[in-house]
């Protein structure tokens, strides 16, 4: 999905969002991420080479 949306709106940066509500047995959410899953997440928006800004929470 992120490599088509990569596509259609062409960033000049990324703005990511890497709270703890999508880790696995957190009760306010129900993604189930492990932190190996999120690191992968993170890893692939970082080899676009844009400027990016995590967040977190």
């Amino acid at each position: 999905v992120m490599q088509e949306v990569k596509a259609l709106f062409n960033p000049e940066a990324v703005v990511m969002q890497l709270g703890a509500d999508t880790m696995a047995g957190d009760p306010m959410c129900s993604f189930n991420m492990t932190p190996i899953g999120v690191g992968k997440c993170l890893n692939y928006i970082l080899d676009w080479e844009l400027p990016t800004l995590l967040l977190g929470g």
